[in-house]
């Protein structure tokens, strides 16, 4: 008898979690729909129309204002993201393998929506620049097609990443640090989407814009790029063994996420340097 309400008692407690996550998932999608639309309305028009060359009137484009505020959103996300990888990587830092951080599962219910909130804010402001024809099914493969990175990378956030920080089973109560040091990833951010918010608003000739440019390729060289030999570091540190034991010691599935996450940044930080470098000889010309 004792054994069943003991039982009881833990159901209604895991409920009373889930019913918490539900909330922190709601709250999330209210938060970030909710400023997009208030900085479309508010801010992001003042922006525009006070930076903007590409108009002569004194409103600027809807689709420019909903670009503009779907970066805006996307460079509050990075901030908020970087602030909690350190609070995770702080408190898990006994133990990489091994460390927890309380709030790992809580922020991810919190912020998973981001992606979702992103994909249609995407959508918004394409349909508003591209005005395409069709039912709503055809305009959304039309978006995914010319979006189809930046959409494939949200969906694989969702399908793949979130489980992984939500479902402590599948990781076996490891890898708290780890996540925080791919969440790290977002402090190169803020930076990237200044530079775009100043591209489309044609103001690439100016300081902020190669201030903002500069700090965009360091900052992903030393969050992105530097995080990887990091985790190493930290392993081969804490566990008392060489970087070949380190890398001969990780199983199949790791090695093969381990150099597959860091050939795409490889591959995005190449991106990024030659964007600049075109834009860098198109101005000595």
């Amino acid at each position: 008898m004792y054994a069943e309400s003991d039982f009881q008692h833990v159901v209604s407690v895991k409920n009373l979690d889930s019913l918490q996550y539900i909330w922190l998932t709601a709250i999330g999608a209210v938060f970030f729909h909710a400023l997009y639309s208030i900085l479309k309305c508010r801010l992001a028009p003042k922006i525009c129309s006070r930076l903007s060359k590409s108009s002569d009137s004194g409103a600027a484009p809807l689709s420019l204002v909903a670009e503009v505020s779907e970066k805006l959103v996307s460079i509050i996300y990075a901030i908020m993201c970087s602030v909690g990888s350190m609070v995770i990587l702080w408190q898990a830092r006994n133990d990489m393998l091994r460390g927890q951080s309380p709030i790992l599962v809580p922020f991810t219910y919190f912020i998973m929506w981001y992606f979702v909130y992103d994909i249609y804010a995407m959508y918004d402001s394409y349909c508003l620049r591209m005005s395409p024809q069709g039912s709503f099914l055809e305009k959304a493969a039309t978006f995914c097609r010319a979006n189809a990175a930046i959409v494939t990378h949200h969906v694989v956030i969702l399908v793949i990443g979130v489980p992984l920080c939500l479902m402590y089973m599948w990781r076996k109560d490891m890898g708290d640090f780890i996540i925080g040091c791919f969440m790290v990833h977002d402090m190169a951010n803020p930076f990237l989407h200044t530079t775009l918010i100043l591209k489309l608003l044609n103001q690439t000739s100016t300081k902020v814009f190669q201030m903002c440019a500069v700090m965009t390729v360091c900052s992903f060289a030393v969050f992105r790029l530097m995080t990887y030999p990091f985790m190493i570091a930290v392993y081969t540190y804490q566990y008392n063994v060489s970087t070949l034991q380190a890398f001969s010691t990780m199983r199949v599935h790791c090695h093969a996420f381990f150099w597959s996450a860091l050939a795409l940044q490889v591959h995005w930080f190449y991106g990024i340097i030659r964007v600049y470098l075109k834009h860098l000889n198109k101005k000595v010309e």
